[in-house]
């Protein structure tokens, strides 16, 4: 059996590795093109932060790569996120 961790670590890893020498801000229009055009999101969470938006700084904080987490975080208005990071340089993604 495979531990929550190590399957985040190696999910990390291929994410990296298939993003390599891709134009990040390609990455993240396509993502945020992806949930502009997509409704379908956990219903929960629509309702949970409109009542914390009251009162509260909103930050995500995700295994999920910044390119999503930004996404995710423009779509709904929170005031961040923490996220998985990429190397990114000029631009473009690089895997070790």
């Amino acid at each position: 059996m495979v531990s929550y961790e190590e399957t985040v670590i190696n999910l990390g890893i291929r994410w990296a590795n298939g993003l390599k020498g891709t134009s990040y801000p390609q990455i993240l229009q396509n993502a945020e093109d992806f949930l502009k055009s997509n409704d379908k999101f956990y219903t929960y969470f629509t309702k949970v932060i409109s009542r914390f938006f009251k009162t509260h700084d909103v930050y995500l904080i995700t295994g999920e790569p910044q390119f999503i987490a930004k996404s995710i975080a423009d779509k709904f208005g929170v005031t961040g996120y923490v996220s998985t990071e990429f190397e990114v340089i000029n631009d473009v993604f690089l895997a070790k």
